[in-house]
């Protein structure tokens, strides 16, 4: 993956990336700060997912962005939401992992990606699975199986039980199936 700020650009035209100060938090490996600074993230995109920056002068933990102080909810940087207005985070604790806190649920873990460039990577190839569907086309049940390879491949546990790619296939078979 050819990491700059284009690396968005045939997806969104509206990218959030953040400054070498934004991310001082001790924690963030090398590789996010990297990807943060140099590519950013869409301001929006499939799986209903959407990234901000939620306060002006750096990452913010979830009890910055949300007002609260659970201990443990300090070990997350909120960088966007997911459709139910989830908070996706880093993980600071698990080696920068992304992951959401279903808000639900008493903010209970619920893995992504092993690291921001893996979840990148299964960003762009879900971004272009739907977008062939968008052009009025069903996708079959050999293309899923395909995105799904691919997504295991991109990420051995991208496809675990009770992960956020499950969850988000299993919906598109079920909303398939309607």
């Amino acid at each position: 993956m050819q990491l700059s700020k284009n690396l968005w650009k045939s997806y969104t035209e509206t990218i959030h990336a953040f400054s070498d100060a934004e991310l001082a938090r001790p924690g963030l490996s090398a590789e996010t700060v990297h990807f943060l600074t140099d590519c950013g993230l869409p301001a929006d995109c499939q799986p209903c997912l959407a990234f901000e920056k939620f306060v002006d002068k750096r990452i913010s933990t979830v009890n910055e962005v949300l007002g609260t102080s659970e201990k443990e909810l300090d070990n997350y940087l909120m960088i966007g939401t997911n459709g139910s207005g989830a908070p996706v985070c880093i993980d600071l604790a698990k080696k920068n992992e992304i992951v959401y806190l279903d808000h639900d649920q008493s903010f209970e873990r619920v893995f992504i990606n092993a690291s921001i460039l893996h979840f990148a990577r299964c960003l762009m190839h879900y971004q272009d699975f739907m977008a062939a569907e968008n052009g009025g086309r069903r996708y079959t049940d050999a293309e899923l199986q395909k995105l799904k390879t691919w997504l295991r491949k991109t990420d051995k546990r991208a496809m675990d039980d009770g992960s956020f790619w499950t969850g988000e296939l299993e919906y598109l078979e079920w909303e398939r199936a309607i």
